[in-house]
């Protein structure tokens, strides 16, 4: 990203004044900016559930299927997208790590935790 566009960032998307714009951190921007993106982001998945919503809700289920608000979020992956992501990666012999020991051990013991405070025994 050149100057000229990080300047017009900060002026249009966050509100910045030239001031503020030429005194703040570049580490504190770039945490506004990725704030932005999220709240973007946020607003585009909200509209999304709305629309499928309306869809879901008006269509003819004979001859169409229920879609979910990333159909109609712009660059968002469907369920059915990031499956056959997951089966080209097995198709092509790519490997997955397994996970860490102490992590996943930390992770039975949190889990065991919780549901043991909702009294369900968990193994």
């Amino acid at each position: 990203m050149v100057l000229a566009d990080l300047w017009a960032c900060a002026r249009f998307d966050l509100r910045l004044s030239d001031a503020e714009f030429l005194a703040i951190a570049p580490a504190a921007l770039d945490a506004l900016m990725e704030r932005y993106r999220i709240a973007r982001d946020e607003g585009r998945w909200l509209a999304g559930g709305i629309r499928s919503d309306i869809w879901n809700v008006n269509r003819d289920p004979e001859k169409s299927k229920p879609l979910t608000a990333a159909h109609f979020v712009p660059g968002a992956k469907t369920p059915e997208d990031e499956d056959l992501e997951f089966l080209e990666k097995v198709v092509n012999g790519e490997r997955f790590e397994s996970p860490d020991e102490e992590e996943l051990r930390r992770f039975r013991s949190q889990m065991g935790t919780t549901f043991a405070n909702h009294g369900v025994q968990f193994e």
